[in-house]
């Protein structure tokens, strides 16, 4: 079909600041991995996702994680839940990662070494019939420590997708592991490598729809921040991700080539 007579498809990244979402760098990983321009890139906050407009044509709805380790996304996104649910099942995609993946599940556990535990069994958005469980132990970070920059470190993740079968260490914030209830399947793309091969980003149908939830941030890559002091932490977590940097985008791609695939089969001309 010409370009110029092509619907345009959205993918819509919650961004809302007062609800502490930590968006970049998805608008630039998206827009290298979706160069198409009927594909739009927009970010959202907790008004633009009331609206049932919203969701016609989408592409994707994508939950980021957070700044901090405290989240809200209870009482920001919790509202639209209903929306987002029934655009998942009739033929949606949703995308999650770290705490966004964490809000996807019907349970959260927060247990870090550093601070009490944090539990959530309602209002979550509930995609994933199970616990979302994390940090990894010794591998989260205290996102107050001022020797980090917003808790970044690393994991190693086992990835296995079709005949992409590598090792790689991807940007790390404290996120989840999945701990399914019965009868929920999940497809697991990656496991933490020193986190007892527990999973770290799996996929699974939700009715007529796709979803990819990740512990990890694999749209995270080794470009510094820009406009922040030095972080003697942070340049040794590029000094580790940088080396895996193409096999980190050839990763990503695939993931988003996984939610393009199925936005045809379901009828959507992207």
């Amino acid at each position: 079909m010409p370009s110029s007579l092509r619907k345009i498809a959205r993918v819509a990244i919650y961004a809302d600041r007062l609800s502490k979402a930590s968006p970049s760098p998805l608008d630039q990983e998206m827009r290298r991995s979706f160069p198409d321009p009927s594909i739009v890139i927009e970010r959202v906050d907790q008004h633009d996702i009331k609206r049932a407009s919203l969701y016609q044509d989408m592409l994707m709805f994508v939950l980021p994680g957070i700044e901090g380790e405290s989240s809200v996304y209870h009482e920001h996104v919790g509202p639209s839940n209903a929306l987002i649910r029934d655009y998942v099942a009739k033929g949606g995609r949703f995308f999650g990662q770290c705490a966004g993946a964490c809000y996807a599940a019907s349970a959260v556990r927060f247990t870090p070494e550093w601070a009490p535990m944090k539990q959530r069994d309602a209002g979550l958005l509930g995609l994933f019939n199970g616990m979302a469980h994390g940090p990894i132990p010794g591998l989260g970070v205290d996102g107050e420590d001022p020797r980090y920059y917003r808790g970044l470190t690393h994991a190693n993740i086992t990835l296995e997708l079709g005949d992409y079968n590598h090792t790689i260490p991807l940007v790390y914030t404290s996120g989840p592991t999945f701990i399914p209830n019965s009868g929920q399947p999940m497809n697991i793309i990656g496991r933490y490598m020193d986190g007892e091969d527990k999973p770290a980003i799996i996929s699974f149908d939700y009715g007529h729809g796709f979803v990819v939830l990740s512990g990890p941030v694999p749209q995270n890559g080794a470009t510094p921040p820009t406009g922040i002091a030095q972080f003697q932490t942070l340049d040794a977590l590029f000094d580790v991700i940088r080396p895996y940097e193409a096999q980190r985008m050839q990763f990503f791609d695939m993931l988003m080539r996984m939610f393009k695939n199925h936005a045809r089969m379901k009828g959507l001309t992207v």
